[in-house]
């Protein structure tokens, strides 16, 4: 789930065509900390996985049809988009352990 806040603005370093789609690379120094492998990541409104982790770029694979049906498709290496990652993920991190405990069990 995503909050819709934009919590970073990135720039798109690589736009590399693929068989089924496109691998995207996008430079956001102060979220790819956070990020780890196979998080979701919204860019520019569309949920993208990552894929390859980086000290400030992340990596991601979108399939054609994703290319196709979103603003995804537009992305071109020194384009900005904005970046935010999922909010479990952030509470996650951010909340210590016993209290995660309660997030994950509370009904």
């Amino acid at each position: 789930m995503f909050t819709g806040i934009v919590q970073e603005v990135g720039e798109v370093v690589e736009v590399a065509p693929e068989a089924n789609g496109a691998r995207i690379v996008v430079q956001m120094p102060l979220l790819a900390p956070e990020v780890a492998m196979g998080d979701s990541v919204a860019v520019n409104g569309t949920c993208l996985t990552a894929v390859e982790l980086g000290a400030e770029r992340i990596a991601f694979e979108a399939m054609g049809e994703t290319l196709a049906k979103t603003t995804t498709g537009a992305l071109a290496s020194g384009r900005r988009c904005v970046v935010g990652v999922a909010v479990v993920r952030t509470v996650a991190k951010r909340t210590p352990p016993m209290a995660r405990m309660n997030l994950i069990t509370a009904p």
